[in-house]
């Protein structure tokens, strides 16, 4: 199992170990921004207005419904990319 598809075997193995870390590294990046910008839209927060806070309700809502996505594009891309070393694998013992 020296070459498989273009890329070598330690590729492959530092591909599926490294991209759940980055997903969940680009998660917590996001769920920082939107716990401080909860935190100033709070009275005595720093942005807290009546006329803005709804604003700023409905941005972090629509925000924590991308962080969502994201979570679910980027488990359904390591259950490809762990699909796709599978399937190389079989391959790989087949030939």
């Amino acid at each position: 199992m020296a070459e498989k598809v273009g890329l070598k075997e330690m590729e492959y193995q530092d591909l599926t170990a490294d991209l759940p870390q980055i997903h969940e590294d680009n998660l917590e990046q996001i769920e920082k921004v939107l716990t401080k910008m909860e935190l100033l839209n709070q009275q005595g927060g720093g942005f807290y207005l009546t006329e803005i806070t709804p604003k700023v309700e409905k941005l972090v809502e629509e925000l924590r419904n991308i962080k969502y996505m994201m979570g679910s594009a980027y488990e359904t891309t390591e259950n490809i990319v762990s699909s796709f070393v599978r399937v190389i694998d079989n391959l790989d013992t087949l030939c």
